[in-house]
């Protein structure tokens, strides 16, 4: 198949495997089939049904004589390229990479007994005939190094106006005497004699409250233990006075209104023995 130089190429890949449910990656090499340089390398794009496909901008033709181009494509199962397939091979096709010009134009223009090798030849001579051009003459320098030498002179001859020595004597001076007037001064000492016997009164006055405020706690303290003391003797006293309530034996009287003072003066004198 013949090519036409920069036209857009359909380079296809039909797999022929229909039971292959996998998925399968097509990368095609294009070389030029004499030298066999790598011209470019194309990633087939999957269009379903095993079919893979990539428009290529065909490559031009230096000579003008034509180009033979090999397109291989090989099949992977890794997005990455690196695993071929085991199942399909790889599929070689070479193409012409060259002008196709109509053959009624071709036969207008040139006739019938067109020679490429003479069309190469004249081109030659054409490009030997053209007038070579003259070869560079050397640049003088020397002009341009007296130039920069005159510029450096010149400015080895600037003369820098030498500082004149600073005396510092008097800003010295000036600084011992005020240093001594600093030292002079006399910072009265701050007599904090009546100060300190105040915070020593608030704090024996503090130290006071706290042992108030101690002696009134254990104070209470024991008033309340106390209490509690008589209250739980009272309780044993009740509880006595209640086990010879349940031992009495409940004797019935003929006369109901004295025997029951005598029962009561009985049980009264009974409490005031405990």
């Amino acid at each position: 198949m013949t090519l036409n130089p920069q036209e857009e190429f359909v380079i296809s890949r039909q797999l022929n495997d229909p039971a292959d449910v996998g998925t399968n990656y097509v990368r095609a090499y294009i070389r030029n089939a004499k030298t066999d340089a790598l011209i470019t390398t194309l990633n087939l794009d999957d269009k379903g049904s095993q079919r893979f496909t990539k428009t290529w901008q065909v490559a031009p033709d230096p000579t003008g004589l034509g180009l033979y181009i090999t397109v291989t494509t090989q099949v992977f199962t890794d997005s990455g390229y690196t695993t071929p397939s085991t199942v399909y091979g790889v599929e070689q096709h070479e193409h012409l990479v060259q002008d196709r010009l109509n053959p009624f134009l071709r036969n207008a223009v040139s006739g019938p007994d067109v020679d490429y090798k003479r069309i190469k030849k004249l081109l030659d001579e054409a490009i030997a005939a053209i007038p070579k051009a003259e070869k560079p003459q050397p640049v003088d320098l020397i002009p341009l190094s007296e130039g920069f030498q005159a510029v450096i002179q010149e400015i080895r001859d600037i003369k820098f106006p030498e500082s004149k020595h600073v005396d510092l004597g008097p800003v010295i001076t000036k600084l011992g005497t005020l240093e001594r007037a600093i030292t002079s001064i006399k910072i009265p000492k701050t007599d904090l004699t009546a100060t300190n016997k105040l915070i020593e009164a608030k704090n024996d006055v503090l130290d006071s409250l706290a042992e108030a405020q101690e002696e009134i706690r254990e104070g209470q303290f024991e008033k309340i233990k106390q209490f509690f003391a008589g209250l739980d003797t009272l309780i044993e006293k009740v509880n006595v006075l209640n086990g010879k309530f349940d031992n009495a034996q409940l004797v019935v009287l003929k006369d109901q209104r004295e025997k029951p003072k005598e029962v009561k003066d009985s049980v009264l004198d009974e409490y005031l023995k405990l």
